[in-house]
Order: C-alpha cells, then sequence, then structure tokens
C-alpha cells in the first residue's frame, strides 16, 4: 500500500520498513525482520551520501537483527555502522558507545575475548562520561561486562560488575526475569568463589521470584544442595562428602560453569 502512496524510495518508506522489521524480530519471525532491514538499508544507501548517519543506524539494526542468527554478518553490519559513526560524531557521542558495545559483544559470543574486552571497556567508559545517573545503555554495558569477565574467570571482578548491575536493574524497575537471572549468575560467582553461604542466599531469593524456567529451578536446587553441603562440612570439619547426596556435584560444577 505504501508503494501507491510513495513512488520511488523515500526516507518515509525507509522507517516504514524498519518498523516493520522490529515488528516482526517482537514475534520472532526474525527472517521477515532481517528481510524488512535489508531492504531499509538499500532505500537509505539510495537517498543517502555515503557516511550519513542513517545509513550507519540502518547497519546497526540489521547486525542486531543477526545477532541470534550469524553472529559473523552481525559483526560485518556492526563494524560498518561504527566506521561510519566516528566519521561523522565526535569520539563521545552516545551513538558510538552503541557501536562499540554491539561489535564487543559480537566478540563477546564469538569467544575472541581480548577484542570484546577492548570494545565494550571503551563503551561503558564513554557512557559513564555521558550519564552520571543510571539508565538503560549503561545497564547494558554492565551485563556485558559481567559475561565477559565470567568467561575470562575473573570471577572477582564479574561479581563486582553483577553487584553494580543488580543495583541499577532495581532502581530501573526492570521486569522479574532480570532480577531472577542477575541473582542466579550471582550465586554462581559466589559458589566458584566457594562462598557458599552467599551463594544459597542469592539462590533463595532467585526462587522466590522466578516462577517460569524449570531447567533454571532444578539446577538451583542442585546447587542449594551442593552448598547446603559445604557449609555443613565447614561448620563439622568434614573433608569427605556424605555419601547420600542425592545430586551429582560434578555435573552441578559443568550446570554453573556455563553463563547464561
Amino acid at each position: 500500500m505504501i508503494d501507491k502512496i510513495l513512488k520511488g524510495d523515500c526516507n518515509y518508506k525507509a522507517i516504514y520498513q524498519n518498523t516493520l522489521s522490529w515488528c516482526n524480530e517482537s514475534i520472532s519471525n526474525i527472517k521477515e525482520a532481517i528481510k524488512k532491514q535489508e531492504e531499509s538499508l538499500r532505500i537509505r544507501e539510495n537517498i543517502f551520501i555515503k557516511d550519513h548517519k542513517s545509513i550507519a543506524t540502518a547497519y546497526n539494526n540489521l547486525g542486531s537483527m543477526y545477532q541470534n542468527v550469524d553472529i559473523k554478518k552481525s559483526l560485518v553490519n556492526e563494524l560498518k555502522s561504527l566506521e561510519i559513526r566516528k566519521k561523522i560524531f565526535d569520539q563521545q557521542n552516545p551513538c558510538i558507545a552503541r557501536s562499540l558495545d554491539c561489535v564487543g559483544y559480537c566478540y563477546l559470543k564469538m569467544n575472541d575475548l581480548e577484542k570484546a574486552r577492548q570494545y565494550l571497556v571503551e563503551s561503558y567508559n564513554i557512557r559513564k562520561r555521558l550519564y552520571q545517573n543510571d539508565i538503560d545503555c549503561k545497564a547494558v554495558s554492565i551485563r556485558n561486562i559481567t559475561k565477559l569477565c565470567y568467561k575470562e574467570g575473573q570471577l572477582k571482578e564479574s561479581l563486582s560488575y553483577y553487584k553494580k548491575y543488580f543495583q541499577m536493574v532495581e532502581n530501573l524497575k526492570y521486569e522479574d526475569d532480570q532480577v531472577y537471572m542477575c541473582l542466579y549468575n550471582m550465586a554462581k560467582c559466589y559458589f566458584n568463589l566457594n562462598l557458599y553461604q552467599d551463594s544459597f542466599e542469592n539462590l533463595q531469593a532467585f526462587l522466590k521470584i522466578n516462577l517460569n524456567n524449570p531447567e533454571k529451578i532444578i539446577k538451583a536446587h542442585n546447587i542449594i544442595s551442593v552448598c547446603k553441603l559445604r557449609i555443613q562440612q565447614r561448620q563439622s570439619g568434614l573433608k569427605s562428602i556424605c555419601k547420600s547426596i542425592t545430586v551429582d556435584e560434578q555435573q552441578i560444577q559443568q550446570d554453573i560453569c556455563k553463563q547464561s
């Protein structure tokens, strides 16, 4: 219908295609979302100069669509967006920070942790300078850095960032799923740092609000069982694991090493 109203390529059509893309993404129709986003990019490339902010935005959006489908294609598009934004914006611009975070997240998913750290930390530093108060984009940066630190095995650093993220999530009044996953991941950090009482308390709080993730609930109960045993051992001075334990501790150790 829009083609009948507006002849030829124009910005309104590009915006329309972009909106349709996000609508499809919201109902998990990723294939169609990518198709619409590619059409939006094509139109913008036809009507704007090469290094235009709208083209950078289109590459950024397309990269987001590819994140859970093809991470290499996502990275290619995010790098193109970053390249354009660096040409047209001041280096402390929030758009630069967004592109840096998106590129870093791609490297994180690809397990290139050195490059991930470079981009994610730079993005977070820009956002800290730009925003004094809690804001969604700072929360995203902190969340990504916690995942990075966990993958690097920097558990104390990861835990420190998780605490910041949890406080921000509460201040910004995020949905319960963000709160309970933060509690769950902090519990894993505490467990791997042998801080079993703290792990136990975080998992107890996690179970009070998590009502729709059976897999995580089961894992939480298993970890709690081990935490109770470890606390008992410390209190009684036992050195061996009780034979009556009903959970497979080796499997639990594997479970908690996986970053959600």
